[in-house]
């Protein structure tokens, strides 16, 4: 065996499981941009033509685009053999994931363009470019980020629970309510808050009603991945020293007058409230109030839930 033959056989050695992989990644590419365009209900055809290098095609009057078109049913990325003549044209459509793998290497690099012409009919159709424009940018970025755009669309499912009923469950005495035996609940599925005390008994004497608190109890002791408790907010015990801190006001005068009343009062929250100004008393009040509110978030953020304002 010659030295050239040889080298041309380790060559071929070489490169198969290369063009074997790029094939592969070629047609996961296409599998999702297929599976993307049919989610998003594009029902548009187009297609880009495929340059014929042969002069014997070109002669045979063979055309080749690269189009989306209904196939089989539902819209596929299809190579489109176009063969015209005189007499009469045919017209022949392969699905591009079936197609040969040269068919698939030649045709791949049009991708892009088959994109683009989707975008372009997209525009014409919807009649208004600026919408039209939006739509194919958001068809491009969610092909790039399709995983990150389904995670998305999951979280943006979750149900929300306002703010008033959130502050109701969370800021209410709830460490007294578990020293007598009750506590909050929130029932992940039809996200209602209910007071739950251990006892039935107890439930009567405390003005509740025994039997929706035994419904509740057993429906919390049955499914209890559906139920969660509320946790009290507990507050920071260094809030008011923290809030002088921050950048609450822009008025040094009043910083200044705040953090005297502070260290006149040892620190203490009631003598402060007393005898500080009532714009820094307003102030700390809001400040602490949305420090409640991020705490609600993002304690409820755990299970799926937002929360309305």
């Amino acid at each position: 065996m010659s030295k050239n033959v040889s080298v041309s056989i380790s060559s071929i050695r070489e490169l198969t499981p290369e063009l074997n992989r790029v094939t592969n990644e070629a047609s996961d590419v296409v599998r999702r941009i297929e599976a993307f365009l049919n989610d998003e209900g594009v029902g548009i055809p187009a297609s880009v033509q495929v340059p014929l290098f042969s002069q014997d095609e070109k002669s045979d009057g063979l055309i080749v685009f690269l189009a989306y078109d209904r196939h089989g049913g539902k819209y596929r990325i299809l190579i489109r053999n176009c063969k015209k003549s005189e007499d009469n044209s045919t017209e022949n459509d392969i699905v591009w994931l079936s197609a040969s793998r040269d068919l698939k290497l030649t045709t791949f690099p049009l991708i892009p363009d088959l994109l683009r012409k989707i975008s372009e009919n997209i525009k014409e159709m919807a009649g208004k470019a600026t919408a039209a424009l939006d739509i194919a940018k958001e068809l491009v970025e969610a092909i790039e980020k399709q995983s990150a755009k389904d995670e998305q669309d999951e979280k943006d499912d979750r149900r929300v629970l306002g703010i008033d009923e959130c502050d109701v469950s969370f800021f209410e005495s709830t460490q007294m309510e578990e020293n007598l035996g009750c506590r909050l609940w929130i029932d992940l599925k039809t996200l209602d808050v209910e007071r739950v005390w251990n006892s039935d008994s107890s439930a009567e004497g405390f003005g509740s009603d025994p039997e929706q608190n035994k419904e509740w109890r057993e429906k919390i002791e049955n499914e209890p991945d559906r139920f969660v408790v509320v946790r009290p907010y507990d507050g920071d015990p260094n809030s008011l020293k923290n809030f002088l801190g921050s950048d609450w006001t822009e008025d040094e005068e009043l910083r200044e007058q705040a953090w005297d009343c502070f260290y006149q009062n040892n620190g203490r929250y009631r003598g402060w409230k007393d005898n500080a100004s009532d714009k820094a008393v307003s102030a700390f009040y809001e400040w602490e109030n949305n420090a409640k509110q991020r705490y609600i978030r993002d304690y409820l953020k755990d299970y799926g839930i937002k929360i309305s304002y």
